[in-house]
């Protein structure tokens, strides 16, 4: 489990007060190690202090399908989605940021979420 604060619409002033009450709220339990921090796109996130992410996350769900008949497709926007690309692209499925960025892992790029809503409507077409 995770708890994940976004704070895409918060400006100014009450972006300043929320960073310093999350970060005070959060320190005791991260100095106790009881959880780790992170950062993506405009989101603040608290995890297990265990070696999970999304890329682990991706491998279970695909360990408890009925089938092996499977093509993974991750699709993804934030630095948070970079091990989820890595893991998809060692199991040959495919990973895709939606936005531009140098250095990231997706194989493939969609330009925007138009975009992607687009393609899965070409996904789902094709399933017909």
């Amino acid at each position: 489990m995770s708890l994940s604060l976004h704070y895409r619409l918060v400006k100014g002033l009450r972006l300043r007060r929320l960073k310093k009450v999350f970060l005070r709220l959060s320190a005791p339990y991260l100095a106790a190690r009881k959880i780790k921090r992170t950062c993506g796109k405009k989101v603040w996130e608290v995890r297990p202090p265990i070696q999970w992410g999304k890329g682990e996350a991706v491998l279970w769900l695909l360990r408890r399908l009925k089938t092996k008949n499977i093509l993974p497709v991750y699709i993804g926007d934030d630095l948070t989605d970079e091990d989820a690309f890595r893991t998809v692209n060692r199991i040959d499925g495919i990973s895709i940021l939606v936005g531009r960025r140098k250095g990231s892992s997706a194989k493939y790029y969609l330009k925007s979420t138009k975009d992607t809503e687009k393609f899965l409507a070409e996904i789902e077409q094709l399933k017909s």
